[in-house]
């Protein structure tokens, strides 16, 4: 197809004789934004173009685009990832910025609801100076599943808040795996709990699981890692949180009878308070280890609080608010203090600096490639190096993909007894904590005993 982006002359030689079509010539032209006629030459009209169009970025300001939970059910979550990516940018606009440009993060709230996801990444991401450069926050899972699937000409990074393994490969290029997976931190968590049990001790393990996107992608790192460790798998149900869910009374005695030992669920906060209430009368002797969405510190507040402590192991894609006491995790809380906010503590806000320090991250690296746009912001994701200032290891993408390739997975025990959730300001002082405590000096647990491209479909490089 013939293409005229410059000079056109206003001669049948050149529409015809070149060998195009007027209407290809029309097609195919970029509607010139000036032109000037020299009077030398009056036959010839000369195009002059505006440079290209870098939506979401300017001379002195990059937008960066959020698709929040403000008023839903993930308020909880999302809220205080919101509040660190702030603090964060403003904190990096008072430093100068990224290269003389201020972040600016535009905020739209999905309430929650899927359709209104896809209609705030719509307004975010149009073509016009009001638009975003990229995306640094989408909660939910269907609401990432749902956005950017026919991005059109001019599609955005996406940073979902979810850890599917799936997130940038060919059905989702666009989006970001930040961090361990569902899928790797189950099969941590299972060769984990493998390991707390004695040699003489035969593994019998059931796998609990929803029969969505996360519950599905757990369950596949569950089974994998019992399989290659030779964990026996007594019940494998991923009926949590439909209507054929067993009643958790009988769910508990057939563990009971079938003499289950290990137990990982990734579900929600009250199918684990529900199934431990319900296995400490019978005697469920067993050792339990979940995803990160499986659990909530408020448990503690009830009456689930001992079990949790005695025999349930938290495993996630970060490091919990706290723990460690490490200089990265007392900065971020400092940071967050003198700005004023004074919410109670979350380990969202660790998730949301994370999201921030990735966002910085990607933008510099397009800069420095000379490759500021939304084009160059999706080349730089795939070829990138982050460093999380030592809050959790440092992650690289390449191979051209942004699909996460870590391995690695936090893993805490339960202690009710440094539970206190205080603000952040009596944080940033040494005060209260969430009821975690680190296991083997909160090191990142990876299993020399998995296959992890295996398990989960990614290279065990960590």
């Amino acid at each position: 197809m013939c293409r005229r982006r410059h000079h056109f002359a206003l001669m049948a030689l050149l529409l015809f004789g070149a060998g195009c079509t007027q209407d290809s010539v029309l097609e195919d032209a970029v509607i010139p934004t000036s032109v000037s006629i020299p009077s030398s030459d009056p036959t010839v009209l000369v195009v002059v173009e505006d440079e290209p169009v870098n939506f979401g970025i300017t001379d002195d300001t990059i937008r960066v685009g959020a698709i929040a939970d403000l008023s839903g059910r993930l308020l909880a979550l999302s809220r205080p990832a919101i509040q660190a990516q702030q603090v964060y940018f403003d904190r990096l606009n008072d430093r100068g910025g990224v290269d003389g440009r201020s972040i600016e993060l535009v905020v739209e709230d999905s309430q929650g609801q899927v359709n209104l996801a896809v209609d705030a990444y719509n307004r975010l991401t149009r073509d016009a100076e009001d638009g975003v450069a990229l995306i640094s926050h989408v909660a939910g899972i269907d609401a990432s599943q749902a956005i950017g699937i026919d991005p059109g000409s001019s599609p955005v990074l996406v940073v979902p808040t979810s850890w599917l393994s799936g997130w940038g490969d060919d059905s989702s290029p666009h989006h970001v795996g930040l961090g361990s997976s569902y899928c790797v931190d189950a099969a941590n968590g299972v060769a984990f709990l493998s390991d707390q049990l004695t040699e003489q001790t035969a593994p019998r393990m059931a796998i609990l699981t929803t029969p969505g996107p996360y519950g599905q992608d757990a369950r596949r790192g569950a089974l994998a890692a019992a399989t290659e460790l030779g964990i026996e798998i007594v019940l494998d149900d991923a009926s949590l949180g439909t209507e054929q869910q067993p009643d958790p009374a009988q769910l508990i005695t057939s563990m009971f009878t079938a003499r289950v030992n290990l137990v990982w669920m990734s579900s929600g906060p009250a199918d684990l308070a529900t199934l431990l209430s319900a296995a400490e009368p019978v005697g469920l002797d067993a050792l339990w280890a979940g995803s990160a969405p499986n659990y909530s510190d408020q448990l503690l507040g009830g009456g689930v609080a001992p079990s949790l402590n005695d025999r349930y192991f938290h495993v996630s894609p970060s490091p919990v608010w706290g723990v460690p006491e490490s200089p990265a995790m007392a900065n971020m809380a400092a940071a967050l203090a003198a700005s004023g906010e004074e919410s109670v503590i979350s380990t969202e806000f660790v998730r949301g600096w994370l999201e921030a320090i990735y966002t910085e991250s990607v933008i510099r690296k397009a800069i420095a490639g000379d490759e500021l746009s939304r084009d160059g912001l999706r080349s730089a994701s795939r070829s990138l190096t982050v460093d999380f200032d030592g809050l959790v290891p440092n992650q690289t993408w390449s191979g051209g993909s942004a699909r996460s390739r870590v391995t690695t997975s936090f893993v805490y025990a339960i202690d009710s007894a440094v539970w206190d959730r205080v603000s952040i300001t009596a944080a940033a002082e040494g005060e209260g904590g969430l009821g975690f405590a680190a296991m083997d000096g909160n090191t990142p647990f990876q299993s020399d005993d998995l296959d992890y491209e295996q398990a989960c479909g990614i290279p065990a490089t960590g």
